[in-house]
């Protein structure tokens, strides 16, 4: 799997402060696993696809672990249930699950390396990180 391609500009939405990341991410509800996953998997995108990433780039990551562990955990505990069984939550839950394990990937993974290494033009990729 490939870094997605940095975007001209910051998207307006992007939240690349870590304190009101934090803000935003306790005000997620925990009620609405779906809406929680797509929200997640927004904000991962536009980290990772930001064209100056932010200094605290990786401070900001440390920010997803306990929300995304949660939701791993809700993940299997849903999956040893019987598919006949599941509530409506669970389901919601497991189908846009694999979509931000897509997204969390390269931005813990990959696209850190952008931070710290020099580009030659922005059509290439840093000359310091080799593909993923």
């Amino acid at each position: 799997m490939d870094i997605p391609q940095p975007l001209i500009a910051r998207h307006p939405d992007a939240i690349v402060n870590v304190r009101e990341l934090r803000s935003w991410l306790e005000e997620l509800p925990p009620t609405n696993p779906k809406y929680t996953i797509q929200q997640l998997q927004r904000q991962l995108a536009f980290l990772v696809r930001d064209p100056q990433p932010a200094r605290r780039y990786e401070e900001l990551l440390r920010c997803y672990h306990e929300p995304v562990a949660t939701l791993q955990t809700q993940a299997l505990d849903a999956l040893g249930t019987q598919p006949v069984a599941r509530t409506r939550n669970q389901r919601d839950l497991l189908e846009p699950f694999p979509g931000l394990l897509q997204e969390n990937w390269p931005a813990r993974t990959c696209a850190p390396r952008r931070c710290v290494c020099p580009t030659a033009s922005r059509q290439t990729r840093p000359i310091c990180m080799p593909p993923c």
